[in-house]
């Protein structure tokens, strides 16, 4: 069997891509990696992180977030 769920369980997908800081004659070498979420999933993490009420947006402008969004805003508030 081929594909994510190869045998070894979930082969890890997570995007990645490298990069390379040259400063002063020296350069790093640093691994960038992108984590996608849904819009249930973040809402979620936003509130185990401690924010006490997420609201979820389909754009900057306050659309409804829904299968036609073309983005995803969460706005988070934190308790006083």
């Amino acid at each position: 069997m081929t594909g994510p769920f190869s045998g070894r369980g979930f082969e890890d997908t997570t995007p990645r891509n490298q990069g390379i800081l040259i400063r002063d004659g020296r350069s790093r070498t640093f691994l960038l990696r992108l984590n996608v979420y849904s819009g249930l999933e973040l809402r979620d993490r936003l509130l185990q992180a401690g924010f006490a009420m997420v609201r979820l947006y389909g754009g900057l402008g306050g659309r409804p977030y829904d299968l036609d969004a073309a983005r995803l805003v969460a706005v988070a508030r934190a308790d006083a």
